[in-house]
This record gives C-alpha cells, structure tokens and sequence, in this order.
C-alpha cells in the first residue's frame, strides 16, 4: 500500500522549485474522476450584489484582485489572487464560501468534457 500523499505539502513543494518563475495550482478532480485544471481565478456568487466599496473590501480582506463581473448575474464576481505564491487555491475557495456575504465560491477552471 502507498503512503498517502498531501495535496497540500505536494503544492508546497511544487511552489518552492518553481519559485519567482511562475505559480503552481493543484488540478482538482470532480465527484466523477474528471480532471480540472485551474486558471488562477476564482467566482464568487454573493447573495446580493456587491457595491464597489463592498467589493474593494471584500478583495482586500481575502487578498485578490478584482477582475470582472458576470454580466448575466450581477452577484457573481470573478477575482484572481493579489499574490499568488503562499495561497493553496483549495483552502481560499473554502475561505470565500464561508463568507458571510456568499451564497458560492469556485475555482475556474478548464475542463474536458465527453459525450455519451
């Protein structure tokens, strides 16, 4: 039997080789085994629609970087990680959702779907 392995300390030391070239996300696997590579940004789905001074606060709290809004849903924002280097992009998706002021939080990512 292999020994289990830590997504988290995995990343970490991911992050250390790679250093100041560039950033390292885990790929995140769905309920069914699909693979989901990360973007780097993140949705959040507030309850009610933010105002620019609630998003700037909301940003700063969790260290990111507004990016846009969705255009159909005005309560769902896309942001990106001020400083990604340090941040395990589980572990701030979990954060987000716990917000009291979000109704769902998401890492974007691109994935490959099949027809059957």
């Amino acid at each position: 039997m292999s020994p289990k392995v830590d997504p988290r300390e995995t990343w970490r030391r991911a992050s250390r080789l790679l250093g100041s070239l560039g950033t390292v996300d885990p790929v995140l696997v769905g309920p069914d085994g699909e693979l989901h590579f990360p973007t780097g940004e993140v949705s959040v789905r507030f309850k009610e629609p933010p105002s620019e001074a609630e998003l700037d606060q909301f940003a700063a709290r969790y260290g990111l970087r507004f990016v846009k809004g969705n255009e159909f849903v005005p309560a769902q924002m896309v942001f990106a990680r001020a400083h990604p280097m340090g941040v395990f992009l589980p572990e701030l998706v979990e954060q987000l959702a716990r917000s009291d002021a979000v109704r769902a939080a998401w890492a974007n990512t691109v994935s490959r779907y099949r027809r059957i």
